[in-house]
Order: structure tokens, then sequence, then C-alpha cells
């Protein structure tokens, strides 16, 4: 395995003195070209845009540079800081400097990694064969590796669309919050009736879902009480948390009543989360005619319970009980 380094810096450096400032004065006489003999080579090539900013490019089509999951990089283009590129140049030259001082350890015979450096009016070659030392050299060609992998992490991180910024389109999607945070959000529907049965249907934002489903039984005169406990997919939450943003339920008004006697009194509450607790109730039987129902608060309310009562369907047709037995009312 063949690779080759080839570097020109121009910086600016006081003469005589320590270097210590590592600004890049001429990117465009840099270029630095490796590879792996003729199965794989990389290159890279710098262009000032102004004082400021580098355009760095990676030409990857001989598939040598490969990102830190081992994937392969794809040529690219990106615009750096000169101050950000400087630092990379700074480790190789510490680097470089520190394998000249070492240059009996290095062999040109046989060579499986070569480096050329032109550095001002220096020229240094450096080599290694195999399984016989020199890999000092290492860090210099790791470290070329790594600023590629960064660079196209940059990159990709750059043309990622941003997020975009919390914009709820009603009361009840302001108090839910935002769909990425809503992993403590709990929705409960609750029915349940003491001489009736009736069910509890819970639902987290994590899609966790339990049903109790209470009824009486006939033939054996009691009451029986069947639990299920399951997940749903996030497009069924994502079905369920719409409905209930869509019915504005935090903006219902229903009809205050008292009950009749052994009327059912149904309850729909969400928790969102930050803890905070709402809870929105009426009375089962309604006397509005069909006409007044539509898009009546009462119709929103039951669009919005409906949502989770479908998962009492689920729970009975595709589930199987996790408990059941008779019905102790508590």
């Amino acid at each position: 395995m063949k690779i080759c380094l080839f570097i020109t810096l121009l910086m600016m450096v006081s003469n005589g003195e320590k270097r210590t400032d590592y600004m890049l004065k001429d990117v465009s006489q840099i270029k630095i070209s490796g590879g792996c003999e003729v199965f794989a080579e990389g290159c890279i090539t710098f262009k000032p845009l102004g004082k400021q900013k580098v355009m760095v490019h990676v030409d990857n089509s001989g598939n040598y540079f490969y990102d830190e999951n081992s994937n392969l990089i794809s040529s690219f283009e990106i615009e750096l800081d000169v101050e950000k590129l400087s630092q990379f140049f700074k480790n190789w030259i510490i680097l470089m400097d520190s394998i000249q001082k070492k240059a009996d350890y290095f062999s040109t015979r046989n060579a499986v990694v070569l480096f050329d450096f032109s550095l001002q009016d220096r020229k240094v070659r450096i080599s290694r064969y195999e399984n016989q030392g020199g890999y000092q050299l290492d860090p210099i060609i790791e470290s070329v590796e790594a600023f590629v992998a960064t660079c196209q992490k940059i990159k990709t991180q750059d043309v990622m669309p941003s997020k975009p910024s919390f914009s709820p389109k009603n009361q009840t999607e302001q108090f839910l919050g935002d769909s990425a945070e809503r992993e403590n959000v709990v929705l409960q529907f609750n029915d349940m009736n003491g001489l009736f049965g009736g069910r509890i249907i819970v639902v987290t934002g994590t899609g966790n879902v339990l049903v109790q489903v209470v009824a009486h039984r006939q033939e054996q005169n009691n009451m029986w009480e069947q639990r299920y406990s399951f997940d749903i997919s996030p497009a069924q939450l994502d079905a369920i948390i719409s409905e209930i943003i869509n019915n504005d339920v935090l903006t219902i008004q229903l009809e205050d009543r008292f009950g009749n006697p052994d009327e059912t009194l149904i309850h729909l509450s969400i928790t969102n989360g930050k803890g905070v607790f709402f809870k929105l109730e009426t009375w089962e039987q309604m006397s509005l005619p069909p006409d007044a129902y539509i898009n009546s608060p009462r119709a929103m309310f039951d669009k919005a319970c409906l949502a989770l009562k479908r998962l009492e369907h689920i729970a009975k047709t595709e589930k199987t009980p996790a408990q059941e037995g008779p019905y102790t009312h508590p």
C-alpha cells in the first residue's frame, strides 16, 4: 500500500523567531494527494475566497477517504475559515518536524508509505516499508484522513435543513408542545360506569397503550374485566394527537348540566410534557338535532374521543388480554 502526501505551505513567519503563527498566507499553493497503489487515491486542493475564507475541494473519485463510520465519502467542496484551516496545518507541521528528528528510522527501500513535503525552502522525503518501523508517519496519515472526515461532517450539517420553529396552530397544540418534546404526554379517555361498565384508554407520548374494558356478562351475572397493554406506531400516535389538535380540545365549551340517574359521565384528559393537566367532561346523553350537532362543540369532543376509542377495537381484534377476570369496582 503506497500513500503519498504532497504539501506546499507559505506561512507568515518572522525570521529568526520561534514559529508560533500558523496563519496561511497563500493556500492556493497547497495540495495534498494520497493513495494506496492503483486502487484508491484522493486529492485535496484549496482556493482562497477573500482574506477570511478558503474553498476546500476534496476529490475522492479514487475512493480513498472514508468517514468515521467506514462509509465512502463523495467528492465535495466546503468553505472554511482561514483560522480554522490553519489549525490543521499547524498540526501537520508539528508532526512533520517531529518525524524529521528521527530521519534515520526510515528507509526509502521498498517503501509502503511515502511522503514528500515542500515547506518553504526545505525539502523532506520520508518513507517506511512494511513491518519494519516508521510508524511515526501514521499520525500524519490519520490527521489528513480526519481532516477530510471533519470537513464532510461539517458539510453534511450545513446542508441539513434547520429545524423549523414551533408555530402552534391553536391552543391545544400550544399546550401539547413541539412534536419532538411529547414523550411525557399522556392522553386518557374514561367512560366507566359502575353499573354498566365501560372503558378506560390511556396513551403515552411514547406510543404505549393501556386499555381496560369492563362489561356485564349475563350468563354469569357479573362484571367482567379485560386489560390490554401494547404499543402503537408513531404514525398511529400522530393520527390520534392530530385529531386532538384539529378539534382544539382545550377550547371546547360543553353544556353544563346535572346528570340523569345512572347516566355515564365521559372524561377526556391531557397531561402535557411539563406535567400540566387538563380535563374535559360531559354527560353521555344529548338532545341536539342532527343539523345542530354537526360542527358543534359536542361533535368536536366526540371526534377527539373517537381517536382514542378506536384503540379498543385494535385491542379486541388484534391483541390478547394481558389480564382478565371478574371486575371489582374500586
